[in-house]
C-alpha cells in the first residue's frame, strides 16, 4: 500500500516541481529584467545629468556588470580575473572599493595594467594608504584617490573634509571625495574646497532593496548635484580683479572729493571746503589731502564734484 501510494504521488510531485521550476524561472527572469531595467534608467539618467568626473558618462550594458559579478564568485584569484575581464572588454580605467585597499597583491595587478586607477581610502589608516600608494608607484600607473568613510550613510561629523588637502599635498595626485553622507551638503562643500573627483552611489528609487539604497541619490537629485559642482567649478577662481559689470556699479558706489560749500575763484581750498562723497567719477577719495591746499582756478558751487581742471597747478 506504502509503495503503490509513493508511486502514485509521484508524478504529482513531479508535475509540482516542474512548475515551481518554472515559477523559479520566471521570477528569475522578471527580476534580471527589473535590474537591467533599471540600470538603463540610471544610465539615461546619468547621461543627462552630465558626468561629475567628466564630461561624458560610458556605460557598460548590465549584462557585461552581471558576468563581472558571476565571474568573481567562481573566481580563483578573486578581483584579479574580474580584473582581467574588465580588461578585455575595454575599460578605460579602474576603480578599487575602500575593502581593496590593503589588497597589495589585487593593486599590484591591477597597476601592472598601466590604465588610471581610483582608488578609494575607507576604513584605513594612513600608514595603510602610503604602502598602498607605494605599491601602485612602483609599477608607474597614474592614479587618483578618493577620501571615503565607509558607513552608510555617513554622519556629517565623521567625513572629515579637510582631509582631502592633506592626502593632496602628501601624494600629490587628484584626491576625490567618495560620499555617502545625505543630500549634496558634502559633494558643494569638497567642490569649494579643491577636490578633484566627486563620486556618490546613484539609485533609481531609495525604496529598492540594498544596503545602500538609502545613502544614494536618485536621477533628480543627481541632476541638481551635477549643477551646483559645475556652478562652484565657475566660482572657484583666486585672483582679484575688477570683474565684467562691476565697473558701472564701482562708479556709482565709490566715492570722490566733492565741494561742501561754495568756494570762490582763487581761494585757498580748507579742509572744511571739501569731503568724499558719492559718485565715484570724479577725483578720487583717496585723494583729498592732495585737492585741500590748492587754489581754485574758478568758482566752484557747493555740493560739486571737484575736477582737477577746476584747481591751479600745485606748486
Amino acid at each position: 500500500m506504502l509503495r503503490h501510494r509513493r508511486g502514485r504521488h509521484q508524478p504529482q510531485r513531479r508535475r509540482d516541481a516542474r512548475r515551481g521550476a518554472r515559477r523559479s524561472g520566471r521570477r528569475g527572469r522578471r527580476r534580471r529584467n527589473q535590474v537591467s531595467d533599471a540600470f538603463s534608467r540610471t544610465r539615461d539618467a546619468a547621461r543627462r545629468c552630465d558626468g561629475v568626473v567628466c564630461r561624458r558618462v560610458a556605460v557598460r550594458p548590465a549584462d557585461a556588470y552581471g558576468a563581472v559579478a558571476r565571474r568573481a564568485l567562481r573566481d580563483a584569484r578573486p578581483g584579479a580575473e574580474a580584473a582581467d575581464f574588465l580588461e578585455a572588454i575595454g575599460v578605460p580605467a579602474f576603480k578599487t572599493g575602500s575593502g581593496e585597499l590593503t589588497n597589495l597583491p589585487l593593486q599590484r595587478h591591477i597597476a601592472r595594467k598601466h590604465k588610471p586607477m581610483i582608488v578609494s581610502t575607507g576604513m584605513s589608516t594612513p600608514e595603510e594608504i602610503d604602502r598602498t600608494v607605494q605599491t601602485v608607484r612602483a609599477e608607474g600607473a597614474p592614479f587618483a584617490l578618493m577620501h571615503c568613510t565607509s558607513t552608510y550613510p555617513t554622519p556629517y561629523e565623521h567625513v572629515q573634509l579637510g582631509y582631502i588637502s592633506r592626502l593632496q599635498e602628501r601624494y600629490r595626485v587628484p584626491v576625490g571625495l567618495s560620499d555617502h553622507t545625505l543630500g549634496s551638503y558634502m559633494a558643494f562643500a569638497a567642490a569649494a574646497t579643491g577636490a578633484n573627483l566627486f563620486e556618490k552611489h546613484v539609485t533609481v528609487s531609495r525604496s529598492l532593496p540594498g544596503p545602500d539604497q538609502q545613502g544614494s541619490m536618485e536621477p533628480a537629485e543627481l541632476r541638481e548635484l551635477v549643477q551646483g559642482i559645475r556652478a562652484i567649478e565657475k566660482a572657484n577662481g583666486a585672483t582679484k580683479t575688477i570683474q565684467p559689470g562691476e565697473q558701472d556699479v564701482r562708479n556709482m558706489a565709490h566715492h570722490s572729493v566733492v565741494s561742501i560749500r561754495e568756494i570762490a575763484a582763487g581761494a585757498t581750498i580748507a579742509a572744511g571746503d571739501v569731503w568724499a562723497k558719492r559718485p565715484g567719477t570724479g577725483i578720487p577719495a583717496r585723494q583729498l589731502d592732495e585737492v585741500i591746499g590748492r587754489v581754485a582756478k574758478r568758482s566752484i558751487p557747493a555740493d560739486r564734484l571737484i575736477r582737477w581742471e577746476d584747481l591751479e597747478p600745485a606748486l
